[in-house]
């Protein structure tokens, strides 16, 4: 390691020390309440991980900001400013998103279809909404679905601020979309909405087929049962020009059981990255480093990157 190396790990030991300090203790809070119920429904391979997942306090990048702001609407949660952290994104850019309560979220609210967004901004989310950030070209002037969106969209948020032709924020579970809805409302940008959409629901796809040029997804690969039906419906949502950047850790193989069900496809082109964006991989190797503190296990929080393309 030479000493600009080094010196810029030590840059992002240090960012990475401030923001886990600013993290709210309700977010904490949620974790432990989702590994409380996680760890007593299925037992399967990747939900055990899952369960083990969100024990973790690793919680970002330092990539993106969120800062108190005052309530816009009379809600029972939280509400919070959301830009990208200096020298990460454009510095225009300013969400509002809702977060739940502790005292608003149930057992029932967490266990459901792919529910872990409703918790908080998981570290997936936000190198996404960065990623598609610095790589604006992607979605602009492009129709752009964000499927597993959770809580807040944050990706799609950053998709329509690069002046994506459309935007739809979509989650399986139901108070999920009507927190996103909640947000988009807030928002008041006209070309993002918010809707209901089961990967194993065909009905829920209606009036989409084949219109989507860009999917983002963010760690959606870890239940095992919801694998196929997420490739299926990525394959019928996307264009003919359409490509799916879906980006989600290791996961004790989750993500190269999902690649390997990508690879079966002969409709779609298939890209894996590893080290795609140096400063992702900068936060990455100064996170490793802090690990006996922060929590951090490469295995379930960094970040790898599918593209699927069609062919």
């Amino acid at each position: 390691m030479d000493d600009h190396d080094d010196s810029r790990l030590r840059q992002q030991e240090q960012h990475l020390r401030a923001t886990e300090e600013a993290v709210p203790s309700s977010s904490k809070k949620r974790w432990r309440l989702l590994a409380h119920t996680i760890s007593k429904k299925r037992r399967t391979e990747g939900d055990d991980d899952l369960a083990l997942s969100v024990c973790r306090r690793f919680l970002t990048f330092g990539l993106m900001q969120y800062g108190e702001m005052e309530a816009p609407t009379a809600s029972s949660g939280i509400w919070k400013s959301v830009t990208f952290a200096p020298g990460h994104g454009d510095a225009s850019f300013h969400a509002a998103v809702h977060l739940l309560s502790d005292e608003a979220v149930s057992v029932e609210d967490l266990v459901g279809f792919n529910n872990t967004g409703n918790v908080c901004i998981w570290p997936a989310e936000e190198v996404m909404a960065y990623y598609v950030g610095k790589h604006a070209k992607i979605c602009a002037g492009r129709r752009v679905v964000e499927l597993g969106a959770g809580m807040t969209g944050v990706a799609g948020l950053v998709a329509a601020s690069v002046k994506a032709e459309s935007v739809l924020l979509t989650d399986g579970n139901e108070k999920s979309v009507a927190n996103l809805d909640l947000i988009v409302r807030h928002s008041k940008i006209s070309n993002v909405s918010a809707r209901l959409l089961r990967w194993d629901a065909p009905a829920d796809l209606e009036g989409l087929e084949h219109s989507v040029d860009v999917i983002l997804a963010a760690d959606c690969l870890f239940f095992n049962e919801y694998r196929l039906p997420l490739l299926d419906t990525i394959v019928k949502l996307l264009s003919s020009n359409g490509e799916a950047y879906i980006f989600a850790p290791s996961r004790s193989g989750t993500f190269d059981k999902f690649a390997d069900l990508a690879k079966l496809r002969d409709d779609l082109s298939i890209e894996i990255e590893t080290d795609y964006d140096e400063v992702v991989s900068s936060g990455r190797d100064a996170a490793a480093l802090l690990c006996a503190s922060n929590g951090f296990d490469e295995n379930l929080h960094y970040p790898k990157l599918i593209v699927l393309r069609r062919k």
